[in-house]
């Protein structure tokens, strides 16, 4: 996959999802997506889908390459094995490309695990994508309440349809930070 993308001039839909590609073949991907990057080939990449890999080890060679993907649009790296660590270097390099992300799902990285960095890099993210995120997805997390209530402060969207939450560790104030988010979102149609 590593050499078929390095061949590709005019990417602008990468799906590498549910490979299960452990460390070595995610390595190889982010590694493969920063050598496009580094070669200003990243640029029109509008949707991204690298789901349920180990990126663990590698997020910095990943956070690399969004750096230059300041037209996407869609990124799914929900399970990836990504942590706290992982999830900061993603929303920085995020914020940095001031991407339209309207469609991001990062459920499934142990956000929250190791403390609460993770969840405000998810909220400064949000706030940066608020004109035009529409679904957003950080289920199956470790984030607790005072995560929940930093990313909940985040969002003032007209844009955001769906936000979902579940099985994260939201408790009576991160529960009470959603009620209050709801007149920010007047579009919102599915909250989980």
């Amino acid at each position: 996959f590593k050499s078929i993308i390095a061949c590709s001039e005019n990417l602008n839909d990468i799906r590498f999802s549910g490979t299960r590609a452990k460390a070595a073949g995610s390595a190889d991907i982010a590694t493969g997506l920063q050598d496009l990057a580094n070669a200003g080939k990243l640029g029109g990449i509008i949707r991204l889908d690298l789901a349920d890999n180990s990126f663990g080890d590698c997020y910095e060679e990943l956070a690399d390459a969004l750096r230059f993907c300041s037209n996407l649009e869609y990124l799914d790296i929900h399970d990836c094995c990504l942590g706290d660590d992982g999830i900061v270097a993603v929303c920085d390099a995020l914020i940095e490309a001031n991407a339209p992300v309207s469609f991001l799902s990062i459920s499934g990285n142990d956000i929250g695990e190791d403390g609460y960095e993770g969840a405000k890099s998810v909220a400064k993210l949000i706030a940066s994508v608020n004109d035009s995120i529409e679904s957003f997805n950080a289920s199956e997390n470790e984030i607790k309440s005072p995560g929940i209530r930093t990313i909940a402060r985040a969002f003032k969207s007209n844009s955001v349809k769906q936000i979902y939450l579940n099985m994260n560790e939201i408790g009576t104030v991160g529960g009470n930070a959603l009620a209050d988010m709801v007149s920010r979102v007047p579009n919102l149609e599915v909250i989980e």
